[in-house]
């Protein structure tokens, strides 16, 4: 019986040295494959990091009803809902329904989410150009819903507005219009 194990055993070891010895035979080089994997695993590793790195970052200011009140940096592309999370979530007198949690946010705003039963002043304020949406940007002078979504598929493809001149980037807008609403508007 130990005679039987010893054959099965020098059989497996020449089946195995057997396609060891073909695969090195299969390469010029013994070296070859292993180091044109290690390469390429070294130009996926670059560019992983590369991508990482690139990731830019903006903060915010948020007030209000929310958990914990303060700055909070966030990677641009971020939505209104990733920094209410970031800020604890909402308190439990937050408005939640006057506020799109949808929209993007922008480097260097503040959000102040508001109270339940407070009233949010839309009359007189001025309207935002990096969130505001169809219906805020028609009540300006001289912007139609045409004109709106241009500025919002402009944002979108862009990202926010750097400067309120920025505006006049958007097909349609020219100086005369931007004097217009310039003191109408905000970033």
């Amino acid at each position: 019986m130990k005679n039987y194990y010893i054959v099965i055993a020098v059989v497996l070891l020449v089946f195995s040295g057997g396609f060891y010895f073909y695969d090195i035979g299969a390469s010029d080089n013994i070296g070859v494959k292993a180091f044109a994997n290690r390469e390429k695993l070294k130009k996926e590793e670059t560019i992983i990091q590369t991508v990482t790195e690139s990731t830019v970052k903006i903060v915010v200011y948020v007030t209000g009803e929310v958990k914990h009140i303060g700055l909070y940096e966030m990677d641009e592309g971020s939505r209104l809902y990733d920094v209410v999370k970031s800020a604890g979530g909402f308190t439990d007198d937050a408005d939640r329904e006057s506020i799109n949690l949808a929209r993007f946010v922008f480097d260097g705003e503040q959000i102040d989410i508001p109270k339940q039963g407070d009233e949010v002043v839309k009359g007189n304020s001025k309207v935002s150009i990096n969130s505001g949406d169809v219906k805020s940007l028609c009540s300006l002078r001289g912007i139609g819903e045409g004109r709106a979504n241009d500025i919002i598929k402009y944002r979108e493809k862009n990202g926010p507005f750097k400067r309120l001149e920025d505006i006049m980037k958007v097909k349609g807008i020219k100086k005369n219009l931007f004097n217009k609403i310039k003191d109408d508007i905000t970033l």
